[in-house]
């Protein structure tokens, strides 16, 4: 139950976040060229950006909630990339043998 609700706190976050970088990107683009009303654009921006890094993202697989060793490519762990990619359902992928 708890790596459900992981799961979909960090697919809420990524809409949100989406959501708002558009904003993130143009105030950070402001504040460096530092206009006038430099201090109204910092309030602005730290109530943006308080729940809005992506460094809170977790990757994690979504067959298996797992957090370790997942593929950005395919959004799987190693585990399920190794099975599924040696049935042949991942496209793409070829088994390297001696």
């Amino acid at each position: 139950m708890k790596l459900k609700k992981i799961v979909l706190r960090n697919i809420v976050f990524r809409y949100n976040l989406k959501k708002k970088e558009l904003q993130i990107k143009s105030l950070k683009i402001l504040l460096r060229l530092q206009f006038l009303n430099y201090i109204s654009l910092l309030n602005v921006y730290s109530k943006l950006t308080k729940e809005g890094f992506y460094s809170k993202i977790k990757n994690t697989c979504f067959i298996t909630s797992k957090s370790k060793g997942v593929y950005k490519k395919f959004s799987l762990s190693r585990f399920k990339v190794k099975e599924l990619g040696g049935n042949g359902f991942l496209l793409g992928l070829k088994k390297y043998s001696w």
